[in-house]
């Protein structure tokens, strides 16, 4: 339906009426309904129910279109980002397992390397320990027996006895 109404210039105050010829008919401004094309009819029982719902609800306006397409390549990218940051976090986890077994084995060498020190420095240690035991008990020098005898000095010789010695 359509309605008609006289034009008159805003700028003149109806000036472009006064310079047309008296036979002339009324201009006419024709207000159509708004035009649906390109838009295809869609059963929604095709669509599920979420689909359906989504359809219904999503704005007709193609700037409302750029900004949800927009919207959804952000969170794309913050998608992307946090899966990337996930995985970063996965490979320092590893590594820092990696690092703490490699440093334990480290540790465990050095402790074992220093037993074994330790075993042959405490080997020489006991050895002395024993010298100077055996040293503090026996004497190294035992007096002979001086008794008189038919000898012609006079005097006995007693054998000594043997030194224990350790080497």
């Amino acid at each position: 339906m359509a309605q008609r109404s006289p034009v008159q210039s805003p700028v003149r105050g109806g000036a472009m009426e006064a310079g047309k010829p008296e036979d002339a008919p009324p201009a006419v401004v024709t207000f159509f309904q708004p035009h649906v094309g390109g838009q295809v009819l869609v059963l929604f029982s095709l669509l599920s129910g979420s689909e359906a719902v989504l359809k219904r609800f999503l704005p007709k306006s193609h700037l409302s279109k750029v900004i949800i397409r927009d919207n959804i390549s952000v969170q794309r990218v913050h998608d992307i980002k946090l899966k990337h940051i996930e995985e970063s976090k996965r490979k320092m986890g590893n590594l820092f397992d990696q690092m703490m077994k490699k440093f334990v084995h480290d540790q465990q060498k050095k402790m074992n390397r220093w037993k074994k020190e330790y075993g042959h420095y405490q080997r020489m240690l006991e050895k002395i320990d024993q010298r100077a035991w055996l040293k503090a008990h026996t004497s190294t020098f035992a007096l002979p027996e001086l008794t008189k005898a038919k000898d012609v000095t006079g005097w006995k010789n007693v054998n000594l006895p043997q030194q224990n010695r350790l080497r």
